[in-house]
């Protein structure tokens, strides 16, 4: 009886680290494969924004608006 608590106990702790260390690879992915290109082609399209002498706020509103996306908060 004591050695299927045990058992029941580490597969918890298996289940556990499993379900944070999963977590943790999803959050990597969404980042890399959603967030980051997201923020490339709003910072390329910043860049053109600022060669341009008219559309220099908006250049600048849109490196705050990919910097924002990127780092949340």
């Amino acid at each position: 009886m004591i050695l299927l608590f045990i058992v029941l106990i580490l597969l918890t702790v298996l289940f556990w680290l499993a379900y944070h260390i999963t977590g943790a690879i999803l959050k990597a992915c969404f980042w890399l494969f959603v967030r980051l290109p997201i923020t490339l082609i709003t910072w390329v399209l910043a860049v053109a924004c600022c060669c341009t002498l008219i559309l220099i706020p908006v250049g600048l509103w849109l490196f705050k608006l990919g910097g924002k996306i990127l780092i949340p908060g």
